[in-house]
């Protein structure tokens, strides 16, 4: 750019000197077509770099400004096209109906497997779990079936062979027999008494007995009373297994707090087996839980008084025939309820109980 403004200045001061100075015509007519011609070339010279000058640079603000001579050339027309708009239609998807398979859920049993070198020293003995709780070297020691199993649950049992709870009355003539001064059925209980002592036994006995008879069988049975505060050796109440005339006895005696375990006998005498205290509170109503179990000649009782949780142990040997379940109120100056009794094979955990050699 710089350039061409300086070409131009020179060639217009030239043309300037050459106007104004007085030309001697010396030159030959050769010599002046020459200096024409050589004028001409000056002169369309700085029109070019004059022009260029005056051109504005690409793209710059006086772009639409140029002097430049508009081309005669035909301006082709751009015919704008209309694409059609195509609707495309929609696809509809079938939405299939998965069916549901109702899979049946697999029952998985849970089994609680305590590994035998796991225990806490000095914790509880877990009664029925066949593990050393404790960290003594024993297993299951201490343990009573009743301190497990309370109120008689059919999980004492394998199989429930007699179960009575004796809400009907009707339920109860059908399964036991009566004598003498007859229970009856009240309030979901078999109510005994009371009765009038008096010296003949008979009037102060009230048995009531299955009319099924069992061989071996463990025996459990709920109920309440009201042990006697006076002294008279009232307040007793017997369950037996193997029959009444002659069977093995559970003599809950409420006044006497203890327990016997006794075989009645055929002729109607008494043998004592064992013997264990077992604390009442006298003229004052609470439940007791009683367990008998037989197994050839071999049986093993427990009681436990539920109000105060205190169970004792016994055991008897004595070769007796099968006969049926006895209730037996006998000497009841206050009443005695029987809420339930329940008779059938004993369950894994009760044989593992009463199986431990420190039972």
């Amino acid at each position: 750019m710089k350039k061409g403004l300086r070409t131009a200045l020179v060639a217009t001061l030239l043309l300037a000197a050459h106007a104004c100075t007085p030309r001697l015509n010396f030159d030959s007519p050769r010599d002046a077509a020459v200096d024409a011609a050589s004028d001409a070339t000056a002169v369309d010279a700085a029109t070019v770099d004059a022009a260029d000058v005056a051109t504005p640079e690409v793209g710059g603000p006086d772009a639409a400004s140029t002097d430049r001579p508009a081309s005669d050339a035909p301006v082709a027309d751009i015919a704008l096209v209309d694409t059609p708009v195509v609707d495309t239609p929609a696809i509809d998807t079938p939405v299939v109906d998965t069916p549901v398979v109702d899979t049946p859920p697999i029952d998985i049993p849970v089994i609680d497997v305590v590994p035998a070198d796991v225990c806490t020293p000095r914790a509880a003995e877990v009664c029925g779990n066949a593990v050393d709780d404790d960290c003594d070297g024993r297993v299951d020691e201490g343990c009573r079936v009743l301190g497990a199993f309370a109120r008689c649950p059919t999980a004492m049992f394998a199989s429930v062979d007699l179960d009575e709870d004796f809400d009907s009355a009707t339920s109860y003539a059908a399964r036991w027999t009566g004598s003498h001064v007859a229970p009856q059925v009240s309030g979901g209980a078999l109510a005994f008494g009371p009765h009038p002592l008096t010296a003949n036994w008979w009037e102060n006995y009230s048995p009531t007995s299955s009319n099924r008879s069992f061989g071996d069988a463990l025996l459990c049975a709920t109920f309440s009373f009201t042990p006697a505060a006076s002294g008279d050796g009232t307040g007793t109440l017997e369950v037996s297994l193997r029959g009444v005339s002659e069977g093995m006895v559970v003599s809950v005696r409420g006044y006497n707090r203890d327990v016997v375990l006794q075989t009645k006998r055929a002729d109607g005498t008494w043998a004592v087996h064992a013997t264990a205290p077992l604390a009442f509170e006298r003229d004052v109503a609470q439940t007791v839980d009683v367990m008998l179990l037989a197994a050839g000649d071999r049986f093993r009782a427990e009681v436990r008084n539920v109000t105060t949780g205190a169970t004792v142990s016994l055991r008897a040997q004595y070769a007796l025939p099968a006969g049926p379940v006895g209730l037996l109120g006998w000497m009841l100056r206050n009443a005695a309820r029987v809420d339930r009794v329940r008779v059938g094979p004993p369950s894994a955990e009760v044989t593992r109980v009463l199986a431990n050699p420190d039972y």
